[in-house]
């Protein structure tokens, strides 16, 4: 998995080199693009995933940072 938002063009001095293993759990999500909603369901039988959290910032909006994560 990995995120797929476009990088700007903002710069970010704070990106530190470094990753973190991290378990996490992987809903199935669904989004009308004519409205925007975004529909999030979790599996009964939800199993947690392995995987890498880089620190270093991927990508930077107006109010958020994306960063990568990886499954294992």
């Amino acid at each position: 998995m990995e995120s797929t938002f476009i990088r700007t063009n903002r710069a970010n001095s704070s990106s530190v080199n470094e990753s973190t293993v991290i378990q996490f759990k992987k809903a199935h999500t669904t989004c009308n693009t004519e409205t925007g909603e975004v529909e999030i369901i979790w599996p009964d039988s939800l199993l947690v995933h392995e995987g890498v959290l880089w620190k270093d910032i991927f990508a930077s909006g107006a109010t958020k940072n994306v960063y990568k994560v990886y499954s294992t």
